[in-house]
């Protein structure tokens, strides 16, 4: 059995400080991933300062086996780790990050799963993704969520054919929301706006053609 003191014993938190230069963590259910970090702490104190801790505070010793399982799954957990950070994110966190995010977390856990002894996990957190998220991935809103975010477009695609349909999916969409915006409502606006100016208007001096020549099409069909 393995064993870490991180009991809230002032005495033997100072012991385990002296010897690592920091302490222990211990896991708790208010905090995402307190798990992971504990077992992280432990693998970053390394085995030869552990075993030095529990010497001196009269525990059994761990094996290099134990490090090593332990190592392993730290492996295996840092990309969910870092996935749940980007996700959860209180400012810079987009819908347009989903579904990248849970195939880069995919394709980092199938590297992973070669370990043997950690197979049993990988293959249970594959299946959990592939379970909650596949509605996700085929998902048009999610999909034209991410290929309107610039770090990613349609770089996420692997098929050929199937960037093709993306595309168009998105140009059909954009076109949409060019029909709405010069709608009924948006003339009613723009008129509302006029009423309200000064009888001198400082925009006269703008070109209205050149700023209706660049629409969300052929933004589209020129950088997709």
């Amino acid at each position: 059995m393995i064993r870490i003191q991180v009991h809230p014993s002032a005495r033997d938190n100072d012991t385990v400080e002296e010897i690592t230069g920091k302490t222990f963590l211990k896991p708790t259910c208010a905090r995402w991933c307190s798990e992971y970090y504990a077992v992280e702490r432990v693998v970053e104190v390394g085995l030869d300062k552990v075993v030095e801790c529990q010497k001196a505070l009269g525990h059994s010793e761990m094996a290099a086996a134990d490090m090593k399982f332990l190592t392993s799954f730290v492996n295996v957990m840092r990309p969910m780790v870092v996935a749940m950070k980007l996700i959860e994110g209180e400012s810079h966190c987009y819908i347009g990050q989903l579904i990248p995010t849970i195939m880069g977390l995919q394709r980092q856990l199938e590297v992973v799963s070669q370990d043997v002894a950690m197979k049993p996990l990988t293959s249970a957190l594959l299946n959990g993704i592939r379970n909650r998220f596949q509605v996700t991935l085929n998902s048009e809103e999610c999909r034209i969520a991410t290929m309107l975010h610039p770090k990613f477009k349609l770089a996420f695609l692997q098929d050929e054919q199937e960037r093709m349909q993306c595309k168009q999916m998105l140009l059909t969409y954009v076109q949409n929301v060019q029909r709405e915006v010069a709608g009924p409502t948006a003339s009613t606006s723009a008129s509302a706006l006029n009423e309200s100016e000064d009888d001198e208007d400082l925009y006269s001096f703008l070109n209205k053609s050149a700023e209706s020549s660049s629409s969300l099409s052929d933004e589209v069909i020129t950088h997709y």
